[in-house]
């Protein structure tokens, strides 16, 4: 009787278990390995996955469309740990025909203290390189751009700071990276 017990036990957790496997609601997604900044290609090594409950209300990728995936850029900075989603990506490079990359060397003081991320908005002024007062100071015309990409800094501090620039834009932003100039960060809707 003993045996015929334990064998009813093992026969019904065992029975529970396929129950439970065959009706898991869990889905596998795509999660992102290591933080990826505005207008970085999705590769292999930034995917992992999670298996988690879906929801019908939040947009996920499935592991089995990440062939989709690959190779697409990131249309917002995206930190670790991110479930990927649709509006996360976009099939356009950056820079985006019609647009130009251009390296602007900044020195300490010249950008904001908290730095600056990839795709936040700037104001590129330049300035003379032997400001003295006040009046005088900008030399030639600023002009808006979006951070694509930032250096490590030099001896001095210094770092250049890749801005993706319009056609329009690039006699201007070409001026301006041939000396000092001041990035100031734009807040939304400026």
């Amino acid at each position: 009787m003993l045996l015929t017990a334990l064998g009813l036990a093992a026969g019904a957790g065992y029975g529970n278990y396929l129950f439970i496997s065959a009706h898991d609601a869990r889905v596998t997604v795509l999660v992102l390995a290591r933080q990826v900044d505005w207008g970085q290609r999705i590769t292999e090594t930034d995917l992992v996955t999670a298996r988690i409950v879906e929801d019908p209300a939040a947009h996920m990728i499935r592991d089995e469309d990440r062939a989709a995936v690959l190779g697409k850029t990131a249309a917002t900075g995206l930190p670790q740990g991110s479930v990927l989603a649709p509006e996360h990506l976009t099939a356009d490079l950056i820079p985006a025909a019609g647009q130009h990359v251009v390296g602007l060397a900044v020195k300490p003081g010249q950008l904001p203290a908290r730095g600056l991320r990839p795709g936040e908005r700037v104001q590129v002024t330049p300035i003379a390189s032997n400001q003295t007062t006040a009046e005088g100071a900008i030399r030639g015309t600023g002009f808006t751009a979006r951070v694509l990409l930032l250096g490590k800094p030099d001896t001095q501090g210094a770092i250049t700071v890749d801005v993706v620039i319009t056609a329009d834009q690039l006699t201007t932003a070409t001026a301006a990276a041939a000396g000092p100039v001041i990035l100031t960060l734009l807040g939304p809707g400026n």
